[in-house]
């Protein structure tokens, strides 16, 4: 039975581990070999790309060797979603802990996820300590949008634009997943995924975790491209292992994770359905230039090519916990034996009876009653 979510299992731990990033892992590699390490990193790049994986291997490898050599080292570090945490008050108290000294190793790394959400203000309260240059603090900011990061910010950081991977990084990140699943040929699904541009890490092994589940290369690579991006993976995901109305977490490799509620992740598919159909409108509405449109966001997925996406993943998952032994996955995945095929439905009414599948499926897995 293969891990449905191998994009958390094959997690790089250190920098050998990473795969296309050289560039920034040679740099980081000589800050650290020369205990020069910058005190403001800035890593920039698409969801997916593994900014926030290389800000905790450097919140590791930069206590130095007598540190990271044992295994019951924890360095103190403190990773900060910036959506949820942005005003002034927030980043200030982060500020004060700078002024003191890690309990454990030699620096306190700071990693700011979705730093672009910072507040403007916010951003400007880590202006000095961004420039203290023997401070015991490591800052490591994460974004997707320098745009929205002010350049006094940007110019007190290291930064790295990390990039997606090539045909042969693919390839080998392919080779070790298929290794740890015990997947003979994948060579089908790396054609598809390097066809469709599905090349960066994340994504590609949740797609490859559920293609060595025995969903079709097309469809499990189709169920990570933009078009959709990734809330069909975290809803189908929620349904089988999470709950309908509580966010809840779970551990992996003593790794805490957090899923939310699936209400939650349906509420927001729904608000970016309607920001994905505003921009189409507006798209519409302007006169043609003859340049090729960016897919992503002009050209929304309908509810009804979701609504399937959802369904194949959640039915790939429902497969592995049969193969696991578990009964009320069985019950489960009757519920799919018995829907209404997807060809069978009418546009408007799909996606509405996916939702309901999904309540029962969701309420079968918990035993709660749906009655």
């Amino acid at each position: 039975m293969a891990d449905t979510q191998l994009g958390i299992v094959l997690r790089p731990t250190n920098f050998n581990e990473v795969i296309g990033q050289d560039h920034a892992v040679t740099v980081m590699k000589g800050w650290i070999d020369k205990g020069e390490v910058p005190r403001a990193i800035m890593l920039v790049g698409p969801a997916g790309t593994g900014k926030t994986t290389l800000a905790k291997i450097i919140a590791r490898e930069c206590q130095g060797w007598e540190w990271t050599t044992r295994e019951d080292f924890k360095p103190d570090v403190l990773e900060i979603n910036a959506a949820d945490y942005n005003g002034v008050d927030d980043v200030r108290e982060l500020v004060e802990l700078t002024q003191s000294y890690p309990m454990e190793g030699k620096y306190r790394v700071i990693i700011l996820d979705e730093a672009h959400m910072l507040s403007k203000p916010a951003q400007n309260v880590l202006l000095k300590p961004f420039e203290e240059s023997n401070s015991a603090t490591i800052w490591i900011i994460c974004t997707t949008e320098t745009a929205k990061i002010i350049p006094a910010l940007v110019t007190r950081c290291q930064r790295f634009d990390l990039k997606k991977m090539s045909k042969s990084d693919v390839h080998d990140l392919l080779a070790r997943a298929a290794k740890h699943t015990g997947t003979a040929d994948f060579a089908e699904f790396e054609a598809i995924a390097i066809r469709e541009g599905l090349n960066q890490p994340r994504p590609l092994l949740n797609a490859f975790g559920n293609f060595a589940n025995g969903m079709p290369a097309a469809e499990a690579v189709n169920g990570q491209l933009n078009t959709y991006g990734s809330a069909p993976n975290a809803i189908a995901f929620a349904t089988v292992y999470g709950d309908w109305d509580k966010d809840t977490s779970y551990e992996v490799k003593g790794r805490k994770v957090e899923r939310k509620a699936i209400k939650t992740y349906l509420a927001e598919l729904e608000a970016d359905f309607k920001k994905k159909k505003k921009a189409a409108e507006a798209a519409d509405a302007e006169p043609d230039d003859g340049e090729i449109e960016d897919k992503d966001t002009v050209e929304a997925a309908s509810r009804p090519e979701v609504s399937r996406v959802i369904r194949a993943i959640t039915a790939s998952m429902l497969k592995g916990e049969i193969l696991k032994g578990n009964t009320k996955a069985v019950h489960a995945i009757h519920l799919f034996a018995t829907a209404i095929p997807s060809n069978a439905f009418d546009a408007a009414v799909e996606y509405p009876a996916t939702v309901g599948l999904l309540f029962r499926v969701n309420a079968t897995m918990t035993g709660r009653s749906y009655k």
